[in-house]
């Protein structure tokens, strides 16, 4: 090969790497979105998103309540009250009114924790009303560490006109490109530990 065509084999190459290069996309691009590009992490999530995803559970969670129907009934000693079969058929459509926004290990919790229970082809729920005063939407994060998919959150929670709070631990897990709650968040207490593993 003479000295002619090994530089234009060595400037074919140039110009090939050199065109490669701008063809690739350009991921420091002000213009882009935030976490639409392939760079970004799933642990990027705002305090208003995380206020957000907390209002949105707690809505669902203290909702269930507002599906008590007038009939009652005493199971293992207690006693409970309908919730309304139209909306509620059975514990896995109440499982599936969660599954958008929790975990399965959020959603056992929080079945647990209301003590909805299935009986004669009906759902009950402990007849004790109760209330719940805590102004989500007005939450502050006060914390928020990230680890891979998993967020661990602390929030300030108004308890309404009171002028007292209440601190409450939330994990969130990125899970099929959303952000989901593995906890329950909405009984008071800082939790930790860790998540789901899927």
């Amino acid at each position: 090969m003479n000295l002619h065509s090994r530089y234009s084999v060595i400037l074919v190459g140039l110009l090939l790497a050199v065109a490669a290069a701008c063809n690739q996309p350009n991921n420091d691009d002000p213009g882009k979105a935030k976490g639409n590009s392939p760079a970004s992490t799933a642990t990027e999530i705002e305090a208003d998103e995380i206020v957000e995803v907390l209002t949105q559970g707690a809505k669902l969670y203290w909702g269930i309540n507002a599906l008590r129907t007038a009939e009652t009934t005493t199971l293992d000693g207690t006693q409970m009250v309908g919730l309304d079969p139209a909306a509620l058929p059975s514990l896995q459509a109440l499982r599936q009114r969660f599954a958008g926004l929790f975990t399965e290990r959020a959603i056992g919790l929080l079945v647990a924790d209301l003590g909805v229970k299935e009986s004669g082809g009906k759902l009950w729920i402990p007849a004790a009303d109760p209330d719940d005063i805590s102004l989500y939407e007005d939450a502050d994060v006060t914390q928020s560490v990230p680890n891979g998919d998993t967020v661990m959150v602390t929030v300030d929670v108004p308890l309404g006109d009171s002028g007292q709070s209440d601190l409450r631990g939330v994990r969130l897990v990125h899970k099929a490109g959303a952000w989901r709650i593995d906890n329950n968040p909405f009984s008071g207490d800082v939790e930790e530990g860790e998540s789901e593993g899927n």
